[in-house]
């Protein structure tokens, strides 16, 4: 089997938008799917580095096959990956910096001025991405949006739940529900506290995978009503070991998600030594074929999914990204095409 299908550059060779996911540019008035590439990762609080996220996913994808088992034939899907905004990477460096200052002694109160500049750098990111998935869903197209840090999923969260409401899918090793954490509006570790404090129509978060919280976190949960359901890594494996099966736990997960779905994908919900490289990795974790049954699950139940993002993948640090093909990459495009299967196959069957 040729590892480089029609239209892909060889390895080595530049790779762009033009070329697409997987080298399978659709003409976006034939695209079902349109993809838009966020580069920005200025507040992660371990390791940055996601910022090269779509970069890598994009350029690892030309070593991949198109044929899903599941899913089918990619070509058939029609995707369109949109063109990288060049000021976004460069916004994210220099908004890393002023972070970085915030991580080393913490927020005090000299630092008003540098959070309000670090919030209006990631204001202005939140306000792009809203407005590219907004465009693509009032073309009557899926938007996924491709990270960079998780705090960009907040806008496309938001687009999702602009026409009715929705349920988020979140699998992420993280609950990412803390109240403006070091002191920051849109920090990646707020994204579903953003979520549920101001979208109303988030009717329900599922958080899978998780292995890492704070009590602040927990106590929200508990006073949550039900609007936040959590399937802990921990209560995965011990429910697996009294001899349930992943396939009654994937039903019990999509089962309490209204009809409308948003999947937001972290990529350290993974097992670390998928993801070796991503900001902040943590013990335990899916497994590729865990996380692939749970979207398989999805995408069979008749309900719509109607945006998506995949975020926090990294590469190696000193990696020469241009044509190199790395873990984090293939791994990354490998969950990304599963999510554009998903979505194209629980909108036919929906």
């Amino acid at each position: 089997m040729n590892a480089f299908h029609t239209g892909n550059p060889g390895p080595g060779d530049p790779v762009t938008a033009d070329d697409g996911f997987l080298g399978c540019q659709a003409e976006r008035d034939a695209a079902s799917v349109v993809l838009i590439p966020v580069p920005f990762d200025a507040t992660c609080s371990s390791r940055a580095g996601a910022s090269l996220g779509p970069r890598t996913i994009i350029e690892s994808s030309v070593f991949l096959d198109t044929q899903d088992a599941v899913f089918g034939t990619f070509e058939e899907i029609g995707v369109h990956l949109e063109s990288t905004a060049d000021w976004i990477e460069p916004l994210s460096m220099d908004t890393r910096r002023l972070v970085e200052s915030l991580l080393a002694r913490g927020p005090g109160p000299d630092d008003v001025q540098r959070i309000a500049e670090i919030d209006a750098a990631c204001d202005r990111v939140q306000s792009f991405v809203f407005e590219r998935c907004a465009a693509a869903l009032a073309e009557g197209r899926t938007p996924g949006v491709i990270g960079g840090e998780h705090g960009v999923s907040y806008a496309s969260i938001r687009a999702s739940s602009e026409s009715g409401p929705i349920g988020v899918l979140h699998v992420d090793a993280h609950l990412d529900l803390r109240d403006r954490y070091l002191g920051l509006e849109y920090s990646h570790a707020s994204v579903m506290r953003n979520a549920l404090d101001r979208l109303a129509r988030v009717e329900r978060l599922v958080s899978v995978g998780i292995r890492d919280w704070s009590a602040e976190e927990a106590d929200l949960v508990e006073v949550s009503d039900g609007r936040v359901m959590l399937m802990r890594d921990d209560d995965i494996a011990s429910r697996l070991c009294r001899g349930e099966t992943w396939s009654t736990l994937c039903d019990e997960i999509i089962a309490v998600l209204p009809q409308r779905v948003h999947v937001s994908f972290d990529i350290d919900g993974l097992e670390p030594g998928l993801c070796p490289n991503t900001g902040t990795p943590v013990p335990g974790g899916l497994s590729f074929r865990d996380a692939s049954y749970l979207l398989r699950v999805l995408a069979e139940s008749g309900k719509s999914v109607v945006g998506f993002d995949l975020v926090e993948v990294a590469p190696p640090v000193g990696a020469e990204v241009q044509g190199e093909r790395t873990l984090d990459g293939v791994v990354g495009a490998r969950v990304l095409q599963k999510l554009i299967g998903c979505v194209s196959s629980s909108n036919r069957s929906g």
